[in-house]
């Protein structure tokens, strides 16, 4: 294996991993997500994102898939070459392993990105002082900020990417050998 790419996932239920990006509300974090996924596909992974707890409703109601569910359908898809995209109704309750499980065992790393906090291991981006402070979280991988160190987490520039993938990398190993 390369040492400067991160490892791919064997095939398997157990093989999607997952890191959290913990996004305070109202932060502007699409642009840096869209650059973190690029980087890390460059870097030779099959990268899935997971968009968590967006609110009570998806916002389709004027669309397809929104108008098929209202009228009695259970799952919905658009497809395009190359594309297909599916929503499907599920539990009131639905837990994030359970949501990661549908997104199949071909993705190395699923970005789940969520408001508020979740059981996952995640990043932080945003400046201190924002709603979310969680600096001595022991599921707090990283802190992305121009703002310089919160608490003892390692604190990376918005553009670092590359210290991110290299501090994701060991992280992933590991997990990767507790999941085969």
């Amino acid at each position: 294996m390369d040492p400067g790419r991160l490892p791919k996932a064997s095939p398997g239920p157990s093989s999607v991993q997952a890191v959290g990006l913990l996004i305070p509300a109202g932060f502007p974090g699409e642009a840096w997500l869209d650059s973190l996924v690029n980087y890390l596909t460059n870097q030779g992974l099959t990268v899935g994102v997971l968009l968590w707890g967006a609110g009570d409703k998806l916002a389709d109601d004027r669309k397809d898939t929104g108008r098929f569910r209202e009228a009695g359908a259970v799952a919905t898809a658009l497809a395009a070459p190359g594309l297909l995209q599916m929503t499907m109704a599920t539990a009131a309750s639905l837990a994030i392993e359970e949501a990661l499980a549908h997104l199949g065992p071909d993705l190395d790393l699923v970005v789940v990105v969520g408001t508020r906090p979740f059981p996952l291991p995640y990043i932080l981006l945003g400046e201190p002082g924002t709603a979310v402070s969680q600096g001595d979280d022991p599921q707090l991988l990283a802190v992305v900020t121009e703002a310089g160190q919160i608490g003892t987490a390692p604190t990376f520039p918005p553009a670092d990417f590359k210290g991110l993938a290299n501090l994701l990398r060991p992280w992933l190993s590991q997990r990767l050998a507790r999941n085969p």
